[in-house]
């Protein structure tokens, strides 16, 4: 099962106003993983738009975050099902694009964050107030200990 060899964890429930209150995924812990990789779901909409950072965390509260650059990649979804290419993110992030439907790929690898912040979380701060669909997974992988019994990287 693929959950044995990666972490699945909750970012951001479904939502009708997805972007709404710029709401962060959980802050995860790469103590036990080589990379998080956040998949966003963003679902059409008119004009509504989010502007998406990740940021290194000291803890789980988080006490104190430093955005970090990252890599994406977009998946427009529809009649195709084409990836788009790698691309990179400066610390200022990447902007969704209103009205449409895709899914985006963001990776964050433990060994390029910040000393003494093993924790990362995805913010999704709201750029153009109008609602728009969409959901977050967070996915762990390079795991330390696979299997069915993982520890948390909630804690």
């Amino acid at each position: 099962m693929l959950s044995e060899n990666v972490k699945l964890i909750k970012g951001l429930a479904p939502a009708a106003d997805r972007f709404n209150t710029s709401p962060s995924t959980d802050v995860v812990s790469l103590a036990n993983a080589e990379k998080a990789t956040f998949i966003l779901y963003h679902d059409g909409g008119t004009t509504g738009k989010g502007t998406l950072t990740v940021e290194a965390c000291d803890d789980v509260t988080p006490s104190n975050t430093t955005a970090v650059a990252f890599r994406y990649r977009r998946v427009t979804t529809g009649a195709s099902d084409e990836i788009g290419a790698i691309s990179t993110a400066t610390t200022a992030g990447i902007d969704t694009v209103p009205g449409e439907t895709t899914l985006i790929e963001i990776e964050v690898k433990a060994d390029e964050l910040p000393a003494g912040k093993p924790f990362v979380r995805l913010k999704c701060t709201e750029a153009v107030n109008d609602p728009v669909n969409g959901a977050v997974l967070i996915i762990l992988s390079g795991l330390r200990y696979g299997g069915a019994s993982q520890p948390t990287a909630l804690a």
